[in-house]
């Protein structure tokens, strides 16, 4: 199977379902799984994921960002639509529907922003072919 917004959901998710609260490890245990994957198919999780974080560029989730981080930067809001996507893709749509449901999303000891999560298809297209992840 080839990498579709489903599998990139059902890699998200599977992460999360592994993941350690208490060691915020998600990033780590995606990554592993990227690796296990053919590069191309890195590289279009990649893009999947830049494509969501830029669905998710929003001024209403960027104030809800605000709120729930206590103030919110630029780099701060980029890393909030990163760990948006870690919550997995019924969270990450609701939100980009309305931030409202933000107010109802229990947050398991986790942050909402998570910048590892930014960098685990780069990390793992290097891990795998020894070279840089294509723009």
């Amino acid at each position: 199977m080839t990498m579709d917004e489903t599998k990139f959901w059902r890699l998200v998710e599977a992460a999360q379902g592994e993941m350690t609260p208490e060691l915020s490890n998600q990033a780590d245990i995606l990554q592993a799984k990227l690796e296990g994957l053919p590069p191309d198919e890195i590289v279009e999780f990649a893009r999947i994921q830049r494509r969501l974080l830029n669905e998710a560029y929003r001024w209403d989730l960027w104030a809800a960002a605000y709120i729930i981080e206590g103030g919110c930067s630029d780099d701060g809001f980029e890393y909030f639509r990163a760990g948006l996507i870690g919550f997995g893709r019924e969270v990450f749509y609701a939100a980009v529907r309305d931030p409202n449901t933000l107010v109802r999303q229990p947050t398991r000891g986790v942050d909402f922003s998570n910048e590892d999560l930014l960098y685990v298809a780069d990390k793992a297209f290097e891990a795998t072919t020894g070279r840089e992840l294509p723009d």
